[in-house]
C-alpha cells in the first residue's frame, strides 16, 4: 500500500485551539491516525503532544507551520513510499524559522541546522543496518523513528484514537497550504437541498407572518 502521509506535532497546545487556529472540526469519527485521517485527524500523545495527521503529503514546510510556531517549537514530518525510491522529510520550526531539517531520499541523507541529540544513536544505528544491507533504505526510517523518539508518536505504530477533521469553509490556513497535496480532496461540503430547502422555507414563513402582521396594522388604522 502506498503511503503519501504527513503529520505536525505541538506541544502544550490543546486540540481545541488547535482545531481553531487552523479552521478545522470534528467529524465524529474516530480511528487510528491513518484510518481516521479524511483528510485530517488529531490526538494526543502519551508524552503531551497534540499530533495533527494528514493522507495527504506537504504539511514539512514552514510556510504551513507559521501561526503554530508562535506558540512553541513545532515539529512536521512528511513521508512517502513512490514507487521508484522513498523519502522523507521532518523538520523543527520556531517563530516561523526552521530550527533543524532532515531530509532523505532513498539512501541519501542531508541535514541542516542543530539536530536533536536524539538523531545521533537513530542514525548510526539505521546507517550500519544499510551498510549491511544495501538493498533495503533503511534511512528512511529516520524521521518516523525520530518523530517517535520526540514526541511518541509513530504512524506505523501508534494504536491512539484519533479524531477525524474536516476543514471549515472558511479555512484560510487548509486552501493556502503550500507544497502540500490537499487540493486533490473536495471543498468543504455545501449544504444539502434538503437544507437549503428548509432555509427557505424559514425565510417565507416569516416574511409572510410579518406581511400578515403589518396587513393587520393597517386594518386597525382604518377602524
Amino acid at each position: 500500500m502506498s503511503v503519501h502521509d504527513s503529520w505536525i506535532a505541538v506541544r502544550d497546545l490543546p486540540g481545541e485551539v488547535l482545531l481553531d487556529l487552523l479552521g478545522l472540526e470534528e467529524t465524529g469519527e474516530e480511528d487510528v491516525a491513518a484510518c481516521a485521517a479524511d483528510p485530517y485527524a488529531w490526538g494526543r500523545t502519551e508524552t503531551g503532544w497534540t499530533v495533527l495527521y494528514a493522507n495527504f503529503n506537504g504539511l514539512a514546510h514552514p510556510d504551513n507551520l507559521r501561526e503554530l510556531s508562535g506558540h512553541g517549537t513545532v515539529m512536521a514530518c512528511d513521508y512517502q513510499d513512490q514507487v521508484d525510491t522513498l523519502s522523507g522529510l521532518m523538520i523543527g520550526v520556531r517563530d516561523g524559522e526552521t530550527l533543524w531539517k532532515i531530509d532523505v531520499v532513498g539512501d541519501v541523507l542531508e541535514t541542516e541546522g542543530t539536530l536533536p541529540p536524539e538523531f545521533g544513536p537513530i542514525h548510526d544505528r539505521l546507517a550500519a543496518l544499510d551498510d549491511t544491507d544495501p538493498d533495503t533504505a533503511y534511512l528512511w526510517d529516520i524521521p518516523i523513528e525520530l518523530g517517535e523518539a520526540l514526541c511518541g508518536f509513530n504512524p506505523f505504530k501508534s494504536e491512539t484514537p484519533f479524531r477525524s477533521l474536516r476543514p471549515r469553509k472558511a479555512s484560510i490556513w487548509h486552501r493556502s497550504l503550500t507544497l502540500a497535496e490537499h487540493l486533490n480532496y473536495p471543498e468543504p461540503p455545501k449544504s444539502s437541498s434538503s437544507g437549503v430547502l428548509w432555509e427557505l422555507g424559514r425565510i417565507i414563513f416569516w416574511w409572510a407572518l410579518g406581511l400578515g402582521a403589518f396587513g393587520a396594522f393597517l386594518n386597525w388604522l382604518d377602524r
